[in-house]
């Protein structure tokens, strides 16, 4: 492009000196217009497919991907080649031909172009800023769709699948995964099924889901149908985005160590950013909030600090080099003036309330911790798509690598925020109501359940959307369960038969001192046929529900392998020779 535009544009070499290539402050250069054209050319040829062009719309298009290939076909100022080929196309062929020239090839829009990206550099919300490029859009739209006579309706359909992700509303969370073989045996009467549709209405009430399509434009107009958010505008209170920078994808490299780069773009009314502990990033988070015409709006921001135990981190590491960083910065926008909440107790800090500036100290969950969301790796890349997937620059010094772990899962975050923190926001919050901008796992939503405040959910995919609402589901199916949960059901208890079967857990040292007690209770029955244990099937029962302490341990099994980090030797084989010898003094003394 810079030899076009020297040779066939008439532009100088002063114009493509370091000050007007980039701008240090943030500006959009000329390099940044040369990258934009290319995008607008790639758009261009998704958006014939979409909207149903034929073959000779897409190969002519091909054939004006580059500069030369353009100059080949079309010429250039100085460069005439003949172009009565043109004649024997159709209408709409020689319109897009001309958007091509105009658009891209030529330096009638770069004015309009350079005012355009300062605020975004995706086409598809370029083109709705610049009205001059879509009504040519429009032209040749209608001038292909009078060539081409009514479309089908199954054509239509399929254009419209192709276009963008459609949520499949019909999906529903099968019953199998929510209830034990050996429970649904005990609905005889099929109010397993009532109660799954019940679950249904319940998460409909509180969770609802859109796709994170890469256009702002086509996400503000799909938000705008939501009733929820339409309610919302209706009532005062909180209305909370959340922007999670740790979670806004995953790095494209060594995505257990690094986090997602922060992407100024993607911020433009976001009220609350958690930076994930990259103070550079406060600069951009400010400078991200832009109107449509690029200029920055009135708001105000207060900083709030999230502490983590540095063990905690350490231990998500397969090993720790240098300092543990383990501050973040929640920074909190807000448009409608300074942010006022209730003065308040804190939740998880001790003498300390709403008003203070440190949100807390927390622990984050390891890996194998019951909040940590764990899923197939093939699974995980096609939930995340390819927009899920963060591009990093540079290569990692010293990488690490990630933790492997004995069932072949991986954290569907290696960077979550544990669900103690979500709750601290929410309590000081009183959102009204929630939008998650960068949702990878069930943590945020769940607390949201628990708290009683609907949240819309931003999915990278219909896979992600799928998973995740499943996710959720089950959570909720928990909380029916949970005698503490506002959404306690105690007749589904009753149908499930928890109560009689409810396990209570053992103090701790009873799994020793239960062994001893059933030798003894045996032998005595054999002598005087008088057993002072009680009943023999209530002592079976709860035998049956204390850990053995020579199995393993779950969690032990599914833990990662960290190089470095060697577990202690087991005891279990001299526990076992003890109990041996305590046996022959036994018979011995018998």
């Amino acid at each position: 492009m810079i030899t076009h535009g020297l040779k066939f544009l008439g532009m100088t070499p002063a114009e493509f000196s370091s000050r007007n290539l980039g701008n240090k402050k943030g500006g959009k250069g000329v390099v940044h217009l040369f990258l934009f054209k290319k995008m607008l050319l790639e758009y261009l040829n998704t958006w014939l497919v979409s909207h149903g062009f034929g073959e000779e719309q897409r190969a002519m298009l091909s054939q004006l991907l580059t500069p030369e290939s353009y100059r080949k076909c079309c010429g250039a100022a100085g460069m005439k080649v003949d172009t009565q080929w043109m004649g024997l196309k159709a209408g709409s062929t020689r319109l897009l031909i001309q958007f091509v020239k105009n658009a891209v090839y030529s330096q009638s829009m770069d004015q309009y172009l350079k005012q355009a990206i300062k605020n975004t550099m995706d086409p598809k919300d370029v083109i709705q800023a610049v009205q001059t490029l879509k009504d040519a859009l429009d032209e040749l739209q209608a001038c292909f769709q009078k060539e081409s006579g009514p479309q089908a309706p199954g054509k239509k359909n399929e254009i419209e699948k192709a276009e963008s992700q459609v949520m499949d509303k019909s999906f529903t969370v099968p019953l199998a995964e929510l209830v034990t073989p050996e429970q649904e045996k005990l609905d005889v009467d099929g109010q397993l099924s009532q109660w799954q549709e019940y679950l249904e209405e319940v998460f409909g009430q509180w969770v609802s889901f859109i796709l994170n399509d890469s256009s702002s434009t086509t996400l503000a107009e799909s938000m705008k149908e939501m009733a929820i958010v339409q309610a919302s505008q209706q009532k005062d209170g909180q209305k909370v985005l959340i922007y999670d920078c740790k979670t806004a994808g995953e790095a494209s490299s060594h995505p257990n160590t690094r986090q997602p780069p922060f992407k100024p773009k993607d911020l433009t009314k976001w009220v609350c950013v958690l930076d994930g502990g990259k103070f550079r990033n406060e600069g951009q988070i400010q400078s991200a909030f832009l109107d449509l015409e690029g200029k920055l709006f009135s708001k105000e921001s207060q900083k709030f600090i999230v502490l983590t135990t540095q063990k905690s981190l350490g231990d998500r590491k397969e090993r720790v080099k240098g300092f543990v960083n383990q501050s973040e910065n929640l920074h909190v926008m807000c448009t409608g003036g300074p942010l006022e909440i209730e003065n308040k107790p804190r939740l998880y800090l001790p003498d300390a309330t709403t008003h203070g500036t440190l949100l807390g100290y927390f622990k984050a969950p390891s890996f194998l911790d019951g909040e940590c969301w764990r899923v197939d790796p093939v699974s995980k890349r096609k939930m995340l798509g390819t927009n899920g997937k963060i591009l990093t620059g540079g290569a990692a010094a010293d990488p690490l690598p990630k933790p492997k772990f004995e069932d072949g899962l991986e954290p569907m975050s290696w960077h979550f925020t544990g669900k103690q923190v979500w709750e601290e926001i929410l309590h000081a919050m009183e959102a009204q109501v929630v939008i998650a901008a960068t949702c990878l796992d069930h943590l945020l939503p769940c607390v949201c359940l628990e708290m009683r405040v609907p949240i819309v959910v931003s999915c990278w995919t219909e896979e992600h959307r799928q998973a995740l609402k499943t996710k959720i589901m089950k959570c909720l199916w928990g909380m029916f369960l949970d005698e503490t949960s506002p959404h306690h059901q105690p007749a589904l208890c009753k149908l499930l038969n928890l109560k009689n079967s409810k396990r209570k857990v053992p103090p701790p040292g009873l799994p020793k001192a239960a062994a001893p007690k059933k030798a003894r209770a045996s032998k005595t029955a054999k002598k005087d046929g008088d057993d002072d244990m009680g009943d023999p099937d209530e002592t079976e029962s709860v035998e049956k529900n204390l850990p053995d302490p020579n199995k393993p341990d779950p969690k032990v099994k599914a833990a990662p392998k960290q190089s470095g980090r060697k577990a202690g030797n087991s005891s279990t084989g001299s526990d076992e020779a003890k109990a041996k010898l305590l046996e022959k003094l036994m018979g011995a003394a018998g």
